[in-house]
């Protein structure tokens, strides 16, 4: 596989980060970069959403750009629901190296997982959920090599089959 960057995307409670984890296991001389670690960084600014997402944007492009110039595969779990920052990686890491993987659920199954894991909180109100699972049923990616996959249908080397597909044929 030619070096790139996998964004696993798709909305709270999805399975991005046990996805991309399995998905990691299958790709060798990647790196995962959890969204949910990077968040953390910039949890100073909780109320400014669009300023920290554009730094959190930043810091993966300069992570990934410098691993993927390496000749590693860097995948990237993080809910990106905010319009055109998808299509500002793919512009500034070069859309030919990304791979969007966008998980869906029933959003049923997206609410039992939430309360599975603690419930509804500070960090995330069922408002908070509702409007990232709103967003993404109707969801479009600006990337150019996209990938829709039920999550709990198709595993990580279903899905890394999918995305070697994708990018020799395109």
């Amino acid at each position: 596989m030619r070096p790139l960057l996998i964004l696993v995307n798709g909305p709270c409670g999805v399975g991005k980060t046990t996805f991309a984890k399995e998905l990691q296991q299958q790709i060798p001389h990647s790196l995962l970069i959890e969204g949910d670690e990077l968040r953390r960084w910039f949890e100073e600014h909780p109320d400014d959403r669009p300023a920290s997402a554009e730094r959190l944007r930043e810091v993966v492009i300069q992570i990934a750009s410098a691993q993927i110039n390496s000749s590693f595969a860097v995948i990237f779990d993080k809910t990106i629901a905010f319009d055109g920052v998808v299509e500002k990686i793919c512009a500034e890491v070069g859309e030919d190296s990304v791979v969007e993987l966008v998980l869906k659920i029933p959003e049923s199954e997206i609410h039992r997982r939430i309360e599975a894991r603690g419930g509804y909180g500070k960090s995330l109100s069922r408002e908070k959920a509702q409007q990232f699972i709103d967003y993404f049923k109707d969801y479009v990616s600006d990337a150019k090599h996209s990938i829709t996959v039920g999550a709990t249908q198709v595993n990580p080397a279903e899905a890394v089959e999918q995305i070697n597909d994708k990018m020799i044929l395109t």
